[in-house]
């Protein structure tokens, strides 16, 4: 495992409610318009019929909608860097998506916010998120054995009260002894565990701005960082 305490932005929470019957919440990014869902069935459908090869296998929720770009239809193809997201609501959704994915094994794969959506909005417990964020890393060697697997974990928010902020410490340690590369969001806030970051790097205390996002793209994928063109 390669870790690294390095100067990264945190990442963003997921802000829809859960829809049981449209891929509107779970699959979109940010707060989706009326209309701009689509079914869940179709969703999957779209996963299992892309067979393209691609360098890099990104899986989160709404994080990878402000830092990698929107996907209107439950995905999106970054071809400059071969890149492809898959996205989901929580981690258990993560695992049902790479079940039904077809593409070849990708060189490197990156899992986005560890268990935020698990925390805010179902109250999982931290034993209940290390078992979901065991099973989907045992998913992935199994279906992708020679992948490289990295990892940002959990970020903070301004909420001191937050089950996130609460339980980051813990998930992101399981999360670093879990992955090839883990990157450590506190060091570019000054901040320990448990800290407050400033709101002036949030657009509402959950998300941050455009610049502040264009900034984790480009240090995540540093020669510093754990190196993955995304």
């Amino acid at each position: 495992m390669k870790y690294i305490s390095m100067a990264l932005f945190a990442l963003a929470l997921s802000c829809g409610q859960p829809d049981s019957n449209t891929a509107t919440a779970a699959l979109l990014l940010l707060q989706p318009k009326p209309g701009d869902g689509i079914s869940l069935t179709e969703f999957r459908r779209q996963i299992a019929a892309n067979h393209t090869a691609y360098h890099t296998l990104l899986i989160g929720d709404s994080t990878m909608g402000q830092i990698y770009g929107q996907w209107p239809h439950g995905t999106n193809v970054l071809s400059s860097t071969g890149s492809i997201a898959y996205p989901g609501l929580r981690i258990s959704e993560f695992q049902e998506n790479l079940e039904l994915i077809s593409n070849p094994e990708p060189v490197e794969i990156v899992i986005g916010s560890t268990g935020i959506n698990d925390l805010m909005r179902y109250t999982s417990s931290v034993p209940q998120v290390e078992a979901d964020l065991l099973a989907l890393l045992t998913a992935i060697h199994a279906k992708y054995p020679h992948a490289r697997v990295s990892s940002y974990g959990l970020p903070p928010n301004t909420n001191s009260s937050s089950a996130v902020m609460q339980n980051r410490a813990a998930i992101n340690a399981f999360v670093a002894a879990h992955v090839d590369c883990y990157l450590d969001t506190n060091p570019l806030f000054g901040i320990v565990a448990g800290q407050v970051p400033d709101a002036r790097y949030f657009i509402d205390g959950l998300h941050f701005t455009e610049a502040t996002t264009a900034s984790i793209k480009t240090a995540f994928g540093s020669a510093s960082g754990c190196n993955v063109p995304i």
